[in-house]
């Protein structure tokens, strides 16, 4: 919204992508590595991995879709609209996946960390002060933007694709390296799949919408290249939700992968 409100759609469009595949690509490598490397083959549940990974397919198909559309058609106004139906839509099945989520005891259950638990009013506090912080640490990343591409040369590709994302997601990077290595591999996928999911479906929405109060028709209209790297997170974290194992090798090949779109996209 910060980035949109700026003028810089571009990076905002970028920025969506590079939090998903930030997420299922290098946060999930991440953890698989060290989770791995430090015990060896870990289990989890499948069921809960194959419902997020379909959840991340569907939001290839709903950033995909209006991409493909606005090659083919030319008018504007259309890609325009397309945006905003595909939005509300993939606002109702997040909605839709939220309520499943809760009724389902797989899913429900895989989220619990154990250990201590807080008081409501502790974690609403927590979670205040958190989205606080986060506010303002935006708004200054979103500031020197210009500055430092300007200065520094970095393709604007890429710091829309990696770094504006890996700056947002530092938090799961931790929590959820943090738990593989405690050999508790279901929650570190949790949070890896979950906020990409978020990501894709809601934030999408988020962005189009914003584009409409702020007066700049924002699209679901992205890079193809970007939409490579959706697609190969996608289907790389498919894959070995699929399994109901995983090890450090996985996590390796999620991790190269990310590095080789990186690469990519300062190139181009």
């Amino acid at each position: 919204m910060l980035a949109i409100r700026a003028g810089l759609d571009d990076i905002a469009r970028a920025s969506i992508i590079g939090s998903v595949i930030g997420n299922v690509l290098l946060i999930l490598g991440l953890s698989l590595v060290v989770g791995g490397w430090k015990n060896g083959t870990q289990t989890f549940t499948e069921r809960v991995a194959a419902t997020n990974s379909s959840m991340l397919i569907l939001g290839v198909a709903g950033l995909g879709l209006p991409t493909l559309f606005a090659a083919l058609e030319h008018d504007p106004n259309a890609a325009e609209l397309l945006s905003r139906w595909t939005g509300i839509a993939l606002v109702v099945v997040y909605a839709a996946y939220l309520y499943y989520s809760f009724h389902m005891p797989a899913l429900r259950d895989a989220g619990r960390p154990g250990g201590t638990h807080w008081t409501r009013r502790q974690a609403i506090a927590a979670l205040a002060l958190t989205a606080l912080a986060t506010g303002i640490v935006s708004e200054v990343l979103v500031d020197s933007i210009r500055p430092a591409v300007a200065s520094l040369g970095v393709p604007r590709a890429f710091v829309g694709l990696v770094v504006v994302p890996f700056v947002g997601n530092v938090a799961e990077h931790f929590s959820a390296v943090r738990l593989a290595y405690r050999n508790r591999v279901d929650f570190a996928m949790g949070i890896a799949y979950g906020s990409g999911i978020q990501i894709v479906l809601v934030a999408s929405a988020v962005a189009v919408f914003t584009g409409m109060i702020v007066g700049s028709d924002l699209t679901l209209v992205f890079d193809p290249l970007q939409l490579a790297a959706l697609a190969a997170a996608a289907l790389g974290s498919t894959l070995i939700a699929r399994g109901g194992e995983t090890n450090w090798l996985e996590g390796l090949q999620l991790l190269t992968i990310y590095l080789i779109v990186a690469v990519a996209v300062w190139l181009r």
